[in-house]
């Protein structure tokens, strides 16, 4: 199956945000994924709703390729308030990190039961201190020809969020579709290739701050959950059943013998068939 990255659904409501002068995702939450068809072309729908007393608005994506809409992810956003954005090491990497293969996170993942195309493989370096971990991303050489139209950019942080496995403290060992964001903010945009440090905020939660080559913040997240999906739910997502090769088979019965009566007659058979529903 081919997912919609989480990361996707932020930076659409990131993208619908700015246009009510929200500059802040205060919540998301990601309930249903999004498995993208073979063919078929997805309509995307993202609704905003009205402020509250506080400034804040609702959200909500839509999908469908035809017939009724899914809900896949909700949250809240919020106008200003962004305060200082997080601090960044002044040394890169930290002195006393641990250098980690990339390829472990690879192997970690594929386990898992995920592929990434090149577009996605970004992670360059990787450093651990403790339960934190530090990354050097990139996006790709064949994907900075041409300028993002996304501001954050999903391509290059997908990764990050999946680093957080590379911690010792992650407890996180299930396929971490089902996503919760808290106080996602954009300081920065045009960044193609980013530092990132990835430190604990909570059980099974992390907490990831972005910062271009030079120390200027691009994008912070409070806390990131990753939440395991049951494999029957994407299943059901991906409409597993309505593709199946499904067909119609008759098999010929030979009429009893000891039929008789009117009903039977020479050369007479019966057929049955068996519902797959």
């Amino acid at each position: 199956m081919v997912l919609l990255p989480g990361t996707a659904f932020v930076e659409l409501a990131l993208q619908a945000g700015a246009r009510f002068g929200c500059d802040t995702l205060e919540e998301l939450t990601l309930h249903e994924p999004l498995v993208l068809p073979e063919q078929e072309t997805v309509q995307l729908q993202v609704s905003v709703g009205g402020p509250d007393d506080l400034g804040g608005r609702p959200f909500t994506v839509f999908s469908r390729c035809e017939g009724d809409w899914t809900r896949h992810a909700g949250g809240t956003l919020r106008a200003g308030e962004r305060g200082d954005p997080p601090a960044n090491p002044s040394v890169w990497p930290p002195a006393d990190a641990r250098p980690v293969d990339v390829a472990e996170l690879h192997t970690t993942m594929a386990e898992r039961g995920y592929q990434y195309g090149p577009a996605f493989q970004g992670l360059r370096k990787a450093w651990v201190r403790d339960s934190e971990v530090f990354l050097d991303v990139a996006l790709p050489e064949q994907m900075r020809a041409t300028p993002p139209a996304a501001e954050c950019i999903p391509r290059c942080w997908t990764r990050p969020c999946k680093a957080s496995a590379l911690a010792p403290s992650s407890a996180n060992r299930a396929r971490p579709i089902s996503l919760l964001l808290e106080r996602v903010t954009l300081h920065a945009v045009g960044a193609t290739t980013v530092r990132v440090t990835l430190s604990p905020a909570g059980p099974d939660t992390v907490a990831i701050r972005m910062a271009d080559t030079i120390g200027t913040p691009v994008l912070s997240i409070d806390a990131l959950a990753m939440r395991p999906l049951a494999e029957q739910r994407l299943l059901e997502a991906g409409g597993s059943r309505g593709d199946a090769l499904f067909r119609l088979e008759w098999k010929e019965l030979p009429v009893p013998t000891a039929a008789t009566g009117p009903q039977a007659r020479p050369g007479a058979c019966w057929a049955a068939t068996t519902s797959l529903d």
